[in-house]
């Protein structure tokens, strides 16, 4: 299903280059408490997030600097009206390993109310659940 534009990740390769670079210059300043604060405060404008010094610290335990900075290039999605087509074919696209799960998480956070959607779209089976269609109708309409 094709997606409307402001459901689609929106990171040029510029922007992703950018955040990437301002990434690494993080990363070099570490130790120098003030010089790391102000990089982070240009981050978080451009990127319109809020990040810290200890995010920074630690996200290479967890994730490739390239898949870092592509997720934080994403301008955050706002609030919409998502249709329950939308929403199946999002999930769809995070059970499928989409390299812009990230962003699509954030669409649910974003829109949908129910405060464990994560948890339901990485194990459906806990609820029972078994393809993408019944998740999204979970995590929209049941409280």
């Amino acid at each position: 299903m094709k997606l409307r534009d402001e459901l689609l990740p929106n990171a040029s390769e510029e922007r992703i280059s950018k955040v990437l670079s301002k990434i690494k210059e993080i990363e070099t300043h570490l130790n120098n408490t003030n010089k790391v604060s102000k990089l982070i405060d240009k981050l978080n404008e451009f990127s319109y997030r809020d990040y810290n010094k200890e995010y920074f610290q630690n996200f290479r335990k967890y994730e490739k600097i390239e898949d870092l900075a592509r997720d934080i290039a994403q301008i955050p999605p706002k609030k919409t009206n998502i249709t329950d087509d939308e929403l199946t074919e999002v999930i769809n696209r995070i059970r499928n390993n989409d390299i812009n799960s990230h962003f699509y998480y954030q669409i649910i956070d974003v829109n949908i109310n129910y405060g464990a959607a994560s948890e339901i779209i990485d194990f459906p089976e806990n609820q029972g659940l078994k393809n993408s269609e019944d998740i999204a109708h979970f995590i929209k309409y049941f409280r």
